[in-house]
């Protein structure tokens, strides 16, 4: 799959986890879930040009038949799941160039200095001038100890190094 903008992608329940991590990845990325959703996952991915990642191969069949995009994503682990992506299309040329985004609600998020938000543990206010908050959902990201460990995963889940 060629894209000249960055993808943009719609996961089923199945793929929750990998929504979660494309969204880390900057990446737009709606997972909604709920009974019967296949005609509303299908209808969104059409009429938004959006990605569908999905684990039901008939509602991935379905996608391609009305000519939509979408990737079958049979496997258990997230590794398994990103491989399927990564073989359709080359995600790892837009990491770092798109906005952060909120793992939790895919809202955009922007950089607030620590000392205007009350929520902020005072070690976190202490040590980072700056946080990463989502407006949407009230969630604060900042670059702490476990920020190696998500580039870590990232650079496992695109098999590649990145900065």
């Amino acid at each position: 799959m060629m894209l000249d903008m960055p993808p943009r992608f719609i996961a089923d329940e199945m793929n929750g986890d990998l929504s979660k991590w494309l969204r880390m990845m900057g990446f737009d990325c709606i997972y909604i879930t709920g009974e019967n959703l296949d005609n509303k996952l299908l209808d969104i991915a059409l009429k938004e040009d959006r990605i569908l990642l999905t684990g039901d191969r008939e509602l991935y069949r379905k996608t391609i038949r009305r000519g939509g995009k979408a990737i079958y994503t049979p496997g258990t682990s997230l590794e398994d799941k990103f491989k399927e992506i990564r073989n359709r299309i080359n995600l790892k040329r837009w990491v770092g160039k798109l906005p952060y985004r909120c793992s939790q609600c895919n809202n955009i998020l922007r950089r607030v200095k620590t000392e205007k938000l009350d929520d902020i543990p005072p070690n976190v206010r202490k040590r980072f001038k700056y946080v990463w908050f989502c407006d949407k959902c009230g969630k604060a990201y900042w670059e702490g100890s476990h920020w190696v460990n998500i580039i870590s995963k990232i650079n496992i889940l695109l098999n590649e190094k990145i900065q």
